[in-house]
This record gives C-alpha cells, sequence and structure tokens, in this order.
C-alpha cells in the first residue's frame, strides 16, 4: 500500500510540476505542433519517472569541509545483489474496499470509451460508404456531423462539400486525420481512465484536444479570411453536440479557438519557451528518479527504501591503507605462500556507516597472526556452482514475515572470507535491518561448501566477499 501511495503522489508531482509550466509559458501560444508532443510527453514522463529509481547514496561528513561527499555504490568485493520474496497476508479490511472502489471507477470510464468507439463501428456498419483517397467517408444523419475518427470522416449532406463552408469543414477534419490526432484523444482518455484520480491528467487531456483545434483551425483558414473562418464558427456551433472520442468541427473551445486564430503570431520568447522544457524534463527526473539517503540523519529510515541504498563506507580514523603510490615502499605481509602484492590489506577492513535501522555490527577483524587478506585480485573466489541459483533455493523467504515485518523491501549485506584451500570463513554481517534476515544470510552462506580461491600472481590467496541479499515482503 505505501508503495503504490508513494508511486501515486510522485506521479501526481511530476504532472503537476509539467503542466504548471505548461500553463504558465506554452498555453494559448502559437506552439501547436510543439504543445501537442509537450502534453503527450507529460503523460508518458508522469507515469514512467516514478518508476524507475536510480539509488545514489549521500553521506554527510563531520571531518571533511566538503560537507557532502557523493560515494560510489559498491567496490570489487561485491557479488550480484539477490533477490527472495515472500507475501505477508492481510486481512480484507478498507484497503480490499479502495481497491474495488479505484478498480469501478476506471472500469466504468474504459467502459465508455469502449461503448463510444463500438458505437462509431455501429454508424459505419449502417451507413453509405465512399473512399476518397486513403479516407473513408461516411454518411450520417448525426446532428453532431461533421466529424472524424481516424480516417473515418463522418458526413452529412446538410453540409455540402463543394461550398466554401464544406471546403473549410473538409479541410479541417482533413487535418485531424492526417495528423492522426484521434491516437492522441484515445492514448489520453485511456490514461485518464486508468489514473482517474490524477486532476492534472484530466486538465492535460483537455488542452490536447484544444491543442488539436488550434492547429486544425489555423490549417483550413490557411487560404482564407481568418475572420470569415471565426464567424462560421460561431454560427455553426449553436447547434453542437459534443461526443467523447470523434474530432467534430463544430465544438466546446469556441472562444479560445476564435482568439487563437485572430491573434497575431509573436515569435518572441518562443524558440526560449521551447528549449526551457528540456531542463523541465531533466529536473522531474532527478527529483523523481533518483533515490538519495543521508547516513547521518536520525529519523527512521521507511522500510520500503531500505533495499535501495548502498552501506557507506568510510575510514576509520585508525586505519591506513596503502594507495599504489607507497605500497611499492611497504614490506609484504609475511606469508609464505602468498606473493607481494599492492592491493593486499594488512588490518582491519574499513567501517561501514550504516542506514539507522540496521543493527550496528563490527567490522569483521584480522588477527596479528592471520595471513594477508586480498581486497583485490587477478581473480575473484568464486562459487563453483550457480551461486544466486543456491541463494534462492536455500534462503527462506518468508523469515521476515515470520519475525513480524511490514511489507517492503530489505536489504543485508553480509561478508566472508574465502581461504586458499576454498573454505568460507569469518562471516559477518556489515548491515542487518532485523526480522531474522540477517542469520538466515549467514546459515545459507556459512553451509556453501568450498569455493574457488581468489588467484594473485597465479597462486591462490585469502580473500574477501560481499553478498547483498534484499528481502521482498509484499501484501498477499
Amino acid at each position: 500500500m505505501k508503495t503504490i501511495t508513494l508511486y501515486l503522489l510522485q506521479m501526481l508531482l511530476c504532472s503537476g510540476l509539467l503542466y504548471g509550466y505548461y500553463l504558465l509559458f506554452l498555453k494559448d501560444r502559437k506552439l501547436h505542433a510543439f504543445n501537442r508532443c509537450y502534453l503527450l510527453g507529460s503523460f508518458v514522463v508522469s507515469l514512467a519517472v516514478p518508476f524507475i529509481k536510480i539509488p545514489y547514496y549521500i553521506t554527510l561528513t563531520k571531518d571533511s569541509g566538503a560537507g557532502l561527499q557523493a560515494l560510489v555504490k559498491y567496490n570489487e568485493l561485491l557479488l550480484p545483489e539477490v533477490v527472495v520474496s515472500s507475501s505477508q497476508n492481510t486481512p480484507v479490511a478498507a484497503i480490499t474496499v479502495l481497491y474495488g472502489l479505484y478498480a469501478c471507477v476506471a472500469a466504468f470510464l474504459l467502459a465508455r470509451i469502449i461503448s463510444s468507439i463500438l458505437a462509431l463501428i455501429k454508424k459505419r456498419t449502417g451507413s453509405k460508404i465512399q473512399k476518397w483517397r486513403s479516407l473513408t467517408i461516411i454518411e450520417t444523419s448525426d446532428p453532431a456531423a461533421p466529424y472524424s475518427f481516424f480516417n473515418w470522416l463522418f458526413w452529412t449532406r446538410s453540409v455540402d462539400e463543394y461550398s466554401d463552408r464544406g471546403r473549410q469543414i473538409l479541410q479541417h477534419e482533413y487535418f485531424h486525420m492526417r495528423q492522426c490526432h484521434s491516437a492522441d484523444v484515445l492514448f489520453s482518455e485511456s490514461i485518464t481512465a486508468l489514473v482517474w484520480v490524477n486532476p492534472f491528467f484530466w486538465l492535460m487531456k483537455n488542452e490536447l484536444k484544444a491543442v488539436h483545434e488550434f492547429s486544425a483551425d489555423a490549417f483550413a483558414a490557411g487560404d482564407t479570411d481568418e475572420l470569415e473562418y471565426a464567424t462560421l464558427l460561431i454560427t455553426e456551433a449553436i447547434s453542437c453536440k459534443q461526443q467523447l472520442l470523434v474530432h467534430p468541427f463544430f465544438n466546446n473551445q469556441l472562444k479560445r479557438r476564435i482568439t487563437m486564430l485572430t491573434t497575431a503570431k509573436n515569435n518572441r520568447h518562443h524558440s526560449l519557451r521551447q528549449w526551457m522544457t528540456l531542463p523541465l524534463f531533466v529536473v522531474a527526473a532527478v527529483l523523481f528518479m533518483i533515490s538519495c539517503q543521508s547516513a547521518d540523519q536520525q529519523n527512521k529510515q521507511n522500510p520500503d527504501t531500505a533495499a535501495s541504498d548502498p552501506a557507506t563506507v568510510v575510514p576509520d580514523q585508525n586505519v591506513v591503507i596503502p594507495d599504489s603510490n607507497s605500497v611499492n615502499n611497504t614490506e609484504p605481509h609475511t606469508q609464505t605462500d602468498s606473493p607481494q602484492v599492492t592491493e593486499v590489506l594488512k588490518i582491519a577492513p574499513p567501517r561501514v556507516v550504516k542506514d539507522p535501522e540496521v543493527k550496528r555490527l563490527a567490522p569483521p577483524k584480522i588477527a596479528k597472526n592471520e595471513p594477508g587478506i586480498y581486497t583485490k585480485t587477478e581473480k575473484d573466489a568464486s562459487f563453483p556452482g550457480d551461486w544466486a541459483r543456491y541463494l534462492m533455493q536455500n534462503l527462506r523467504g518468508e523469515v521476515p514475515v515470520e519475525h513480524g515485518a511490514k511489507p517492503g523491501n530489505y536489504q543485508v549485506i553480509a561478508q566472508f572470507v574465502v581461504d586458499v584451500q576454498g573454505n568460507v570463513s569469518d562471516v559477518k554481517l556489515i548491515k542487518d535491518p532485523g526480522f531474522g534476515m540477517g542469520e538466515e544470510a549467514l546459515r545459507v552462506i556459512k553451509k556453501s561448501g568450498k569455493w574457488k580461491p581468489a588467484i594473485v600472481n597465479g597462486k591462490n590467496v585469502k580473500a574477501y566477499r560481499k553478498q547483498p541479499i534484499t528481502f521482498q515482503v509484499t501484501e498477499g
């Protein structure tokens, strides 16, 4: 429920941002083709952007004067993430009623669209049909005619197509059909029906229809007097009957259509208005696609976002990690069966700053008499079979549900060592959201058996590996 609510909220905010820009800078401007693309793109971006999540972890550091440091997500130690899921049984309650209500309204609106399409098909079936070029002209007695739907032109005999009036109407409808405006209307109507709770979609849908009429009017009045064409709109619009999916010539938005016809075209700032939409879409993507998390925040983290953010690794104050420039002058770790390599970690690995809800576990320690453990190798330690499949088959996804975890995503990160014989040891948790998930990850990793050791300079060496595991708890 929280995930759906968050998506709807982000979609609402994104569509509101895009529609707000249209209202302030593009509405009632003679940018018909651009406005059409903008409105259609606003539908797509508003629906798609909240679905896409790019985790980007930011930590506030007190020691560095920079203030903010962006961290690379993981390092060479990390194995591919594995996701296991379980379902939490929830009682039939208000949530089910809300889902049912939402589905009923959406089904009703979709049924209206299907009914309108079937009505048009019925009119076509029972009417006289003529072919003209790629168009299908259908004679009808419908008082709302003339109107068009894709390449179907519903025409009434009360309009003489050879008169100036009929010719202008024909040009108007022909432009609708040539530009495939019916596809735009069908798309916007369907999206509005499916996401009827978003008021901005209803506003954008109406604006899209208005832009269609503006562009068709400009085409039809191109070789005639604009005031004469405006008079035609006024005298014929009184008996108009609006329909859902078609483009009738005599429809609403009359005042705006006449204003758009009689207003002189002003190209001032038009290019700027168009180019400014590019950073607007970028801002929308940054706001709603990138999921940022502060490592130092004191507020509790929602479990829905717990799996989106990687652990932040910062060096301990007492840890010295050799770099590539200084390590050559450092004596290698005393070890008889391992070559001298610059990437040997001689002391404890970096401290891990975990999320607020994550248990603060001590990082793995290396004993003073223990051989060096490699953090970078020519060939990483690997499981002899399909490691992801092994985890999926052995991890119990129902563990968080059994321990009372709420619906959401929870991430565990385990660190372990693979020695020169391929044995797994020193299995530790560096990120554990609780609810028994960390213990389950340790259990499965410990019983994984023999691994293929890491290799440096052709010899087996001891090396670290990290394994992220995401437990998904869904409402069932």
